[in-house]
C-alpha cells in the first residue's frame, strides 16, 4: 500500500495493489485509518488496482471527453443559432438582429439611409447599401 496525505487539499490517498485489494481482512484493518483522517476533515480516496490495461483504459476516457466535449460545442452552436434564428436573447444586440429591426420599423428608404448613415463609427462598409423595401 501507498499512501500521501495532502495538506493543502486535505486528501489522503491510499493506493493499494491487487494482493491488497482482494485481502478482505486487510481492507477491514483500514477502517480506523479512514475514521481518523475523516475526524480531521480530510477525504480520503482509497484507488483499488485493476485488472484493465492502463493505457487502454485511459486513450478510450480521453477519447470519450474529447468527443463529449466536441458534441456539447455543437450543441452550443446550434442553441446559439437558434437564438440568432429567433432574434431573442442577447443575441438579439447582434449587428444582423439590429439591422432586421430597423429594417421592419422605418418607413421609407430616405429614413433608412439616414439610420445607417449614423451607423458608420459601428460597423464598416454600412454607408453605401442597396436596400430594398418592397
Amino acid at each position: 500500500m501507498c499512501m500521501e496525505a495532502k495538506k493543502h487539499s486535505k486528501v489522503v490517498e491510499l493506493w493499494l495493489t491487487r494482493d491488497e485489494t482482494n485481502d478482505q481482512q486487510f481492507l477491514e484493518s483500514l477502517k480506523p485509518l479512514y475514521r481518523q483522517y475523516q475526524a480531521q476533515n480530510y477525504m480520503v480516496a482509497v484507488f483499488y488496482s485493476g485488472e484493465e490495461d492502463l493505457y487502454q483504459q485511459t486513450r478510450d476516457l480521453l477519447l470519450y471527453n474529447r468527443r463529449r466535449a466536441a458534441e456539447k460545442e455543437v450543441q452550443q452552436q446550434r442553441q446559439q443559432a437558434m437564438v440568432l434564428k429567433n432574434g431573442g436573447g442577447s443575441a438579439a444586440a447582434s449587428p444582423v438582429n439590429v439591422w432586421n429591426y430597423f429594417v421592419g420599423h422605418f418607413e421609407g428608404r430616405h429614413d433608412l439611409l439616414k439610420w445607417n448613415h449614423g451607423m458608420d463609427g459601428l460597423y464598416s462598409g454600412s454607408k453605401e447599401r442597396n436596400i430594398s423595401l418592397t
